[in-house]
């Protein structure tokens, strides 16, 4: 319920009357929990019980299977914007800041020469 009823910006995306539905569904099973818990409190210890554990996890379950789809429901992508080559995907720009082999491989006059490959038992 704190989800469905929560203004975080994460959940703006859904409607409200899906939040709507969910809040309504877990207060029935709340008012159903409530009833359940009032009908026991009246009967005697000795006699089987009206609210059994089985019973409240069918319902939890019940509750999220119902909330899960609706509170995890997808950001809608943003809407394509047109660039001006036609396309919807814009164009990688060209890199200039990648070395250039031929200039790694160029020693300068103070370097030590060293072995061109490394040896490899």
């Amino acid at each position: 319920m704190a989800q469905a009823t929560s203004t975080d910006d994460k959940l703006s995306h859904i409607d409200e009357k899906d939040k709507q539905s969910v809040v309504e569904k877990v207060a029935t099973v709340q008012k159903w929990l409530e009833d359940q818990i009032v009908r026991q409190v009246e009967r005697r210890k000795d006699v089987d019980p009206v609210l059994t554990c089985a019973e409240i996890g069918k319902k939890r379950d019940e509750v999220i299977y119902f909330a899960t789809p609706i509170l995890t429901k997808p950001k809608p992508k943003p809407p394509v914007i047109p660039t001006p080559n036609g396309t919807g995907t814009q164009t990688p720009k060209s890199r200039t800041d990648t070395p250039d082999p031929a200039a790694g491989a160029a020693k300068t006059e103070g370097e030590a020469p060293g072995p061109s490959e490394m040896d490899v038992d």
